[in-house]
């Protein structure tokens, strides 16, 4: 980097080189971030694939930054050599002082998985240096950082944290789409295990704000995880909630997302938007970060499993409903095409981690073997029935459920799908899960419109 391209920059640490670890939806952006501003990033991960599409400047995530894709901030940052992606975790720790660690704990049938961060906590502390910084930035169980990480780390280096290194917790909370503007602008949490800690890794973020950033420090690592766990469960519950709202609405003749829009126009209330369900690593995992804390200190935590239970049985409830519209005109499911648009875990995403929609194309599945579905940013082997084209999934289909908005999908032909759809139900029906297509096009071009 030449004097000239340093000086267009943010003064940066003179500690300019960091490790981060794990490269998906939030390592890539947050790796990115620190090499926009002038770091020198190894961008580490275990997955071979991963890595080799980064170093073809690939990535199929849907985030874009001051008019740039993230395709293109990643070739530049490949280019000037400040970005590098690898698998080497042992050349790239001997040859930085900052490390920042993305790897998640993933849950499996209501278990969180410890492995991933036990294992990234196993090299780093093989190869950690005296002096080194550690900042964990990943959703965990409470006490995560101080329990499971810290003993890892000690045992592996044989240094005490706090004393021979630094050991940091910063909670993510960015919303894909957004990562590189709520890295650079949302307030950002930290505490570290001693307060030389956290102010070293306050310095090292504040290098990614704009204006808009700030620091907000906490003398406790867990009661920032903690807060974490409570932001994503307060998603959650606010979802079922309006999921519940939902069914009223409809057994009223109501639109829900009419009546959510007139009661938030109260200054306090904040309701979010029903759905096929809730998606994603964070919103469905928060409450089985949690559970293990509650039953740790014997505390009852029933609206959030009430909560995760009615978000968990939204996909089936989408089935049923179809299954009765098809009724209703006569037909069986189980002879009937039916046609999904929408398979990422939210809007606009390619994410599908744990997305309801491939919940309800599973579900679907059970009941009938005609089953085509389309995302345009959801790649193509992810389930069953995926196909390329709108026109392939909506061809000769009995029905068509609406689940996920993406950009292909804001502007659809009524009159072609209707065109390519079975006439018998008729009218055939679009069942519309986001409140997101136009109720005056489809019934226009002779199609009937269901809002569930």
């Amino acid at each position: 980097m030449t004097e000239l391209d340093r000086n267009e920059l943010k003064p940066i640490m003179t500690k300019d080189k960091i490790a981060v670890f794990g490269q998906g939806y939030v390592g890539l952006p947050l790796a990115l971030s620190f090499a926009m501003r002038g770091f020198f990033v190894y961008g580490v991960d275990i997955d071979k694939s991963l890595v080799q599409e980064l170093k073809n400047g690939y990535t199929n995530h849907l985030e874009s930054y001051q008019g740039k894709s993230i395709q293109t901030i990643l070739q530049e940052e490949l280019d000037s050599t400040r970005y590098q992606p690898t698998l080497d975790c042992e050349s790239s720790l001997s040859d930085v002082n900052n490390i920042v660690v993305t790897v998640g704990a993933p849950v499996y049938n209501g278990q969180v998985d410890y492995e991933p961060i036990k294992k990234v906590s196993k090299e780093i502390g093989k190869n950690l240096k005296k002096d080194d910084l550690v900042l964990f930035r990943s959703t965990v169980v409470p006490g995560t950082t101080e329990g499971i990480v810290r003993e890892i780390l000690e045992r592996e280096s044989g240094f005490t944290a706090g004393v021979d290194f630094d050991l940091a917790y910063s909670s993510e909370r960015i919303a894909e789409g957004k990562a590189f503007h709520e890295f650079s602008d949302m307030p950002t949490l930290v505490a570290g295990v001693t307060d030389k800690s956290r102010i070293r890794s306050e310095e090292l973020l504040k290098t990614l704000f704009n204006d808009g950033g700030k620091i907000v420090s906490s003398p406790s690592i867990e009661a920032v995880e903690l807060s974490k766990v409570f932001e994503n469960l307060s998603r959650d519950v606010n979802i079922a909630m309006v999921n519940e709202f939902s069914s009223i609405c409809e057994q009223l003749g109501l639109d829900i997302h009419h009546v959510i829009d007139l009661a938030n126009t109260h200054h306090r209330v904040n309701l979010l938007r029903p759905g096929p369900g809730v998606g994603g690593f964070c919103i469905p995992n928060a409450y089985y970060y949690l559970l293990p804390k509650a039953k740790e200190v014997g505390a009852s935590i029933e609206m959030s499993a009430t909560a995760r239970k009615i978000n968990d049985n939204r996909p089936l409830q989408v089935v049923n409903r179809i299954e009765e519209k098809l009724l209703e005109a006569g037909k069986d499911i189980e002879n009937c095409k039916i046609a999904v648009l929408g398979l990422a875990m939210k809007d606009y995403s390619s994410d599908h981690r744990l997305s309801p929609a491939l919940e309800v194309v599973r579900s679907l599945q059970k009941r009938t073997k005609q089953v085509s579905c389309y995302d345009p940013e959801v790649k193509s082997d992810v389930i069953p029935g995926q196909v390329n084209s709108l026109h392939d999934c909506v061809k000769d289909a009995h029905a068509l459920v609406f689940l996920t908005r993406q950009d292909e999908f804001d502007n659809l032909d009524y009159g072609n799908i209707r065109d390519q759809m079975v006439a018998n139900p008729h009218p055939p029906f679009i069942l519309d899960t986001k409140g997101a297509l136009s109720r005056k096009g489809i019934t226009e071009n002779g199609m009937s419109y269901v809002l569930m």
